[in-house]
């Protein structure tokens, strides 16, 4: 049974990237979400990590821009990954991207980011309406 998510989550590393012969690419990332949750009379944040993999086209040029620190929109289904190691059984939750958004402006890590992009394993989505670099007025970012 497949169950579908999206949300907006924070990369906790730097995306890893391997290429395979069909031309396309695999991203594997690990990213952090926040949730409030009331426990007596105060609010405390409770933060969720979790893998996140999706195949591009190999000329996608969205993994440049997957590095820790930055804010993604995460489209997909959430899958188990079951194996086994030295005799004992292991499993893991991960979620399998349709697409990926970046979300925000301008990061520190990634140069000239644009303030958005989309892939799915199919294709490219097409480019965002904003112009690359667009200004950003920081005081309007709320992290």
């Amino acid at each position: 049974m497949l169950f579908s998510t999206n949300g907006v989550a924070r990369l906790v590393a730097d995306a890893e990237v391997k290429f395979s012969n069909d031309r396309s690419q695999l991203i594997e990332a690990r990213v952090a979400t926040n949730q409030r949750v009331k426990e007596g009379d105060q609010w405390i944040e409770r933060a969720s990590f979790v893998t996140v993999k999706a195949w591009l086209p190999k000329e996608s040029k969205l993994p440049a821009y997957l590095k820790k620190g930055t804010l993604v929109y995460i489209n997909g289904e959430l899958l188990e990954e079951r194996w086994e190691t030295e005799g004992q059984k292991r499993s893991k939750l991960v979620v399998e991207a349709n697409a990926i958004e970046l979300v925000g402006g301008k990061s520190d890590n990634a140069g000239s980011a644009p303030t958005q992009a989309q892939s799915t394993p199919a294709q490219e989505a097409p480019a965002s309406s904003e112009p690359a670099g667009a200004p950003v007025d920081e005081d309007e970012i709320p992290f």
